[in-house]
């Protein structure tokens, strides 16, 4: 088996340790999100806690794809990071990346950054209402608007995408995970309008947000807002169809 293992110099001297995380990731570290696809876990190394996900392996026709076409995921992911923290969008520190061939074709793949200090997710935001919360989404919304004006369009940008806390000044400041899948480009008015529709809200708070959306890019609020909550009620009746439609295939299969 193949090994490709690229580092951040700023981490050479536990170059060793970095290496070996494909063969003590299972047993070490603790599990802080896991699906079908992919783990992460955080390990603790030398004073450091490091956060690394594990991208799990391709169906065949991605294994070529990321192969000789597209670069991995935990590739993007570890040169995505150094491109948002340069255009002062906060993500954690890209540590290291490795990606694991078997027959010439990539198997599983890491990325290992610094584990984030912001204690919040927004996804705690959920079903929570706009009253007592408005400061927070106010920031939230001008940060937004700033990652799109530094040309970043984050494609699975989702309230568990997104962490958060207070600083010493009372204010909320915010870093951006999950980073393998953007588009760094003009992001113009509809492209950024449609990227808020992954941000389970009510709709008074996309209303709320808008404004100050278009304010910082100096944009029609009207225009902003209408187009803000028609790409959010078409993304949700669409997922609804596709859950719908998912169900029946499944009560089909079992008739």
């Amino acid at each position: 088996m193949r090994t490709n293992f690229i580092i951040n110099p700023r981490y050479k001297e536990i170059k060793s340790f970095l290496k070996s995380i494909p063969e003590i990731f299972d047993n070490r570290g603790e599990i802080i999100h896991q699906n079908r696809r992919n783990t992460i876990k955080v390990i603790e190394y030398n004073g450091l806690k490091f956060n690394i996900k594990k991208f799990g392996k391709p169906l065949f026709a991605n294994r070529l794809s990321y192969t000789y076409v597209r670069d991995s995921k935990a590739k993007r992911a570890y040169e995505y990071s150094f491109r948002f923290n340069s255009s002062g969008i906060p993500t954690p520190e890209g540590v290291a990346y490795i990606e694991q061939f078997d027959g010439g074709l990539i198997t599983y793949s890491y990325f290992i950054s610094l584990q984030s200090e912001l204690k919040h997710v927004m996804s705690e935001l959920y079903a929570k209402p706009l009253n007592g919360n408005e400061k927070l989404f106010k920031q939230f919304a001008i940060f937004t608007a700033k990652m799109h004006d530094s040309g970043i369009n984050h494609l699975d940008y989702s309230l568990g995408n997104i962490l958060f806390d207070l600083d010493d000044n009372g204010d909320f400041k915010f870093e951006v995970v999950d980073i393998n899948r953007v588009d760094f480009e003009n992001v113009s008015q509809e492209s950024g309008c449609k990227s808020f529709v992954k941000l389970w809200l009510e709709d008074d708070i996309f209303e709320y947000m808008s404004g100050f959306y278009a304010q910082q890019r100096e944009m029609n609020f009207e225009r902003t807002k209408k187009m803000v909550l028609f790409f959010r009620h078409k993304f949700v009746i669409e997922t609804n169809l596709h859950k719908a439609l998912k169900n029946n295939i499944k009560r089909f299969k079992r008739a």
